[in-house]
């Protein structure tokens, strides 16, 4: 059994789950991703972010976390349905 706990909008529920309500609200949700091979990343719901393989070593232009949100440059990520054709979710 898990202890929820609240804390500005976020609800952790343990095990390092949580729920963020409304998350397209926030200016400041991000997620960071790594692997064993040293590519550490950021990315935002919006698909915004940067990755790198070192503190100086970037693959994209680097970012804060303010930019994060604020950059034009984004991923753009593609379906294509059978008989629909092709879609953007980004």
């Amino acid at each position: 059994m898990s202890e929820q706990k609240q804390v500005k909008g976020w609800t952790f529920l343990g095990n390092g789950d949580f729920t963020l309500g409304q998350p397209e609200t926030t200016n400041y949700l991000y997620f960071p991703l790594a692997n064993e091979a040293g590519m550490m990343s950021a990315i935002t719901p919006r698909l915004h972010g940067d990755s790198k393989t070192g503190q100086h070593h970037f693959l994209l232009p680097p970012v804060s976390a303010e930019d994060l949100h604020n950059t034009k440059s984004g991923r753009n990520f593609w379906l294509n349905f059978e008989g629909y054709g092709p879609w953007s979710i980004t």
